[in-house]
């Protein structure tokens, strides 16, 4: 290894190019600053290359599968059969995530951030070295934006061979539908995987760790039922106690309610749990503090324990989203141009492209009580919905919790057609502290999935025109 004899200054230095990263570093050079970008992979990083985008393509395409199913309804007569390749899907695949990521590297240059791959540790508190084969440059600057992301470690046994035992980097990049998919997991990755295998023609059998769905109980319910339209088994509060793998698939021996069971398929599919990518930063040259679970601490201008130092991503937040990431990304570099900004909000969307889409944002119905709020909450299914009756898209419901008294909203939560798109609606009314009034005192498109909202909040007080 080289060691360079020159140190190069730059204004600011972002580590790592995934959405936090690469956002940080135009938001910076947006802001008139000198920005060098190290990444050692892909920008883009692992939403882009393995994740977000993969895995919503998928979903997307099983999407379609599910509605070709009812066009004959109206009045769509396909020509014979159809069929699903998932090979063609792949290369599709692989063609929008080398469009996107040419496109986040054409936006990098446009903005004049110099990028540069290889692996970056600190020196110290100002200084850099980057690695880059047989290389290694130095860099320093008064202001650094680490952006590095996580990676996921998983229970002993089920560590993934990428063949059978698939994780988050293979279980997109399959070229067969597995005959049988087992998953192991209860978050949002869990479900998209299951949902779309179980479109494409895939035996599903989801083995949950707990007893329930971390969602709201609402939630869990509808959850519970379209798997079961939909012939998709899961098992609850299973403890996996031995995994085999052979040739011909996998077997899990589970330890459920004290009976022991055996589940075998042809793939199992784990999600793994999250852990930030600080290894090879050498963080501790740097004076940083990392918390307990190895999260590093950061204030709300996204500020780590030293002055001049931020962090951003999957690096604090302990769910790990691309839009989190993506606005402490510019908080991060907003103050670094001198401008005073700070994350102020906790009202964070979640999604999950299901057999019906899901999305929340705010406190579930048992989280507000466990805050001792006094709530109210009102529901109204899809079924009831005007526009859903013309499109066929009548599963699911919209259900709003508010607090008594004040009639202030503290959460949504929906599933079903337009869930993700409306769920911004949701966020908001919650950023802007609404009130049941300040929903249902608007006009709102008819006919359209918008007019859900409205009937929800009407039902806290039994006023819903169309709840049957």
């Amino acid at each position: 290894m080289v060691v360079g004899e020159f140190v190069t200054h730059k204004q600011v230095i972002v580590i790592g190019g995934g959405p936090g990263g690469y956002n940080a570093a135009i938001r910076a050079a947006q802001l008139g600053l000198d920005v060098l970008l190290v990444e050692r992979s892909k920008v883009g990083g692992v939403c882009l290359n393995e994740g977000c985008i993969p895995s919503k393509l998928f979903a997307h395409a099983a999407a379609q599968l599910r509605k070709l199913r009812h066009l004959d309804e109206l009045g769509v007569k396909l020509n014979g059969d159809y069929t699903f390749d998932i090979r063609a899907l792949q290369t599709k695949k692989d063609s929008v995530v080398s469009r996107l990521t040419n496109g986040v590297e054409s936006l990098l240059k446009k903005h004049g951030v110099e990028v540069v791959q290889g692996t970056a540790s600190f020196i110290s508190s100002e200084r850099i070295g980057v690695e880059r084969g047989e290389a290694f440059d130095l860099y320093e600057s008064n202001q650094i934006i680490i952006a590095t992301g996580s990676s996921y470690s998983y229970p002993q046994g089920m560590e993934p061979d990428h063949s059978r035992v698939l994780g988050a980097a293979s279980i997109y990049q399959l070229e067969e539908v597995p005959n049988h998919l087992l998953v192991y997991g209860s978050d949002y990755r869990a479900l998209e995987a299951a949902a779309a295998f179980a479109s494409f023609g895939s035996r599903v059998t989801i083995v949950l760790d707990g007893k329930e769905f971390p969602f709201d109980s609402a939630i869990n319910r509808e959850l519970g039922r379209q798997m079961k339209k939909a012939k998709m088994k899961y098992v609850k509060g299973a403890e996996v106690e031995k995994v085999t793998v052979t040739s011909e698939g996998v077997a899990l021996a589970l330890h459920i309610r004290g009976e022991k069971r055996e589940i075998a398929g042809s793939h199992l599919y784990v999600t793994g749990e999250s852990a930030p990518c600080v290894e090879d930063l050498h963080i501790s040259a740097a004076g940083i503090q990392q918390q307990e679970n190895g999260l590093i601490a950061t204030n709300k201008r996204m500020e780590t324990s030293v002055t001049g130092i931020y962090a951003v991503g999957d690096l604090v937040s302990a769910v790990p989203l691309a839009s989190t990431a993506i606005r402490q990304g510019k908080v991060a570099a907003e103050n670094c141009g001198g401008k005073n900004s700070a994350i102020e909000s906790s009202i964070v969307p979640h999604v999950i492209h299901f057999l019906q889409p899901v999305a929340f944002a705010g406190l579930t119905e048992e989280a507000a009580k466990a805050h001792d709020y006094q709530i109210s909450t009102g529901q109204f299914q899809l079924s009831g919905n005007g526009f859903a009756e013309i499109t066929g898209e009548k599963s699911g419901f919209v259900k709003t919790v508010s607090e008594q008294g004040t009639k202030k909203l503290l959460g949504f939560h929906a599933v079903g057609e337009g869930a993700i798109d409306l769920i911004s609606q949701g966020v908001l009314a919650l950023e802007l502290v609404a009130r049941e009034e300040d929903l249902t005192s608007i006009y709102y498109p008819h006919p359209s999935f918008n007019e859900a909202w409205m009937e929800a909040i009407e039902d806290i007080e039994g006023l819903a025109i169309h709840k049957v």
